[in-house]
């Protein structure tokens, strides 16, 4: 699987942490249902996204410093409650187009 939109749904609890094991997902929107808590560790591994939404949840906790998105060209995780420093790797995605992190209660720069 390299392509999965579940947006606008209604989906409510957890960011499955199982899909960490789709290691050649490119696209990955979660957009606009009720996800809590925070984000499982495990997508650090999707070391092939290029799209990753997860605005307008109610996903909380720091962000993911996730090193390993090379290839990720579209972060939008908008309109949820992520706290602390935006993470330094953000800076360092040589493809990132469009980051969209306001509405969140983050700190920081991306250098």
């Amino acid at each position: 699987l390299t392509y999965l939109d579940i947006g606008n749904n209604d989906i409510s609890g957890r960011v499955p942490s199982s899909l960490g094991i789709l290691r050649n997902m490119t696209y990955l929107t979660l957009n606009g249902n009720d996800f809590r808590d925070r984000l499982p560790s495990s997508l650090e591994g999707l070391t092939k996204l290029e799209v990753l939404d997860l605005s307008n949840n109610e996903i909380d906790g720091p962000l993911l410093n996730a090193t390993n998105w090379k290839s990720m060209n579209k972060l939008k995780v908008d309109g949820n409650f992520f706290t602390g420093e935006v993470p330094k790797s953000f800076g360092a995605f040589d493809s990132l187009e469009i980051l969209h992190i306001q509405r969140n209660k983050l700190s920081g720069s991306v250098d």
